[in-house]
């Protein structure tokens, strides 16, 4: 789908930030944080939910705001992102490509890898992984050249050990986090960081979607997307390697503490399949 412009020229000289998975959760709460400094790109499948989200932005924070619909699971969907901003900016002299760009989009899959269905967890491997590296790898060196860029992705306490039952989340996040430090240390000097947002549970819609259950034992203490979107935003904006809470540091250094056996079976026991409460 072809960018749709959801403004007015201002002609002012804001940077802009594109921002994947922004139709709900973490997405929706980057968009308040992002909207009273910069510009905007939202990418999604669901339009009208970005519809919403984007209404009154223009009207509060004199924001400007491109929505583009499109599933990131596609063969080079970052590619294609890419170019139908490049073919947008030669008509809309005050579009620039964004210096802001949090790859947030993600989601997981309950089950044991044998029995799963492989199409999905391919789609899985292109949103968690491939997409973030092929906008960063197009954006990135824009950046460079400006001398300025944030990069934010969106990780997780999940990247730090194996995942029985969500083998293939577990394992997309630590690569993500891997490969962001990576880019961290690479970019020194550059005025471009990448940042990787480490969180354990966060109350979205994500665990429902995964098949935990949003009521399961994982859930119960997650954390808010309100103050989980705010400790990475603030942590990308000071360009750190890593932003997590104190709770999920001391939780990643208890587990390198403890048996590895043990922890796969603790975090087994967690992944389990819980169906949703049905009202009565």
């Amino acid at each position: 789908m072809a960018p749709q412009k959801m403004y007015t020229e201002t002609g002012d000289a804001r940077e802009w930030c594109l921002i994947t998975g922004a139709s709900s959760g973490l997405g929706a709460e980057f968009i308040k944080l992002a909207a009273p400094l910069y510009h905007l790109v939202l990418v999604a499948r669901r339009t009208d939910r970005m519809e919403a989200l984007a209404a009154n932005l223009f009207t509060e924070y004199g924001c400007m705001c491109i929505i583009i619909t499109k599933d990131l699971a596609e063969e080079a969907a970052g590619t294609a992102l890419v170019a139908e901003l490049t073919e947008f900016q030669t008509a809309n002299t005050e579009f620039h490509m964004p210096t802001i760009l949090v790859n947030n989009a993600g989601f997981g899959y309950i089950g044991k890898f044998h029995e799963q269905d492989w199409a999905r967890n391919r789609n899985m491997i292109m949103v968690n992984v491939t997409v973030c590296c092929e906008l960063a790898a197009l954006l990135i060196p824009n950046m460079v050249e400006k001398g300025f860029g944030r990069v934010l992705n969106v990780a997780s306490i999940a990247s730090y050990m194996a995942g029985p039952n969500q083998s293939i989340y577990f394992a997309s996040k630590a690569f993500l986090r891997s490969w962001s430090e990576a880019t961290w240390m690479e970019l020194q000097g550059t005025g471009v960081t990448t940042t990787a947002l480490c969180p354990g549970p966060v109350s979205t819609e994500w665990a429902a979607e995964a098949g935990i259950g949003s009521d399961g034992d994982m859930m119960k203490k997650a954390d808010t997307p309100e103050f989980i979107a705010r400790l990475g935003w603030t942590g990308m904006l000071a360009g750190k390697r890593v932003a997590m809470t104190r709770k999920t540091a001391t939780q990643i250094k208890a587990f390198a503490c403890l048996p590895k056996k043990l922890v796969l079976k603790k975090t087994m026991q967690l992944q389990e399949p819980k169906p949703e409460p049905t009202a009565e």
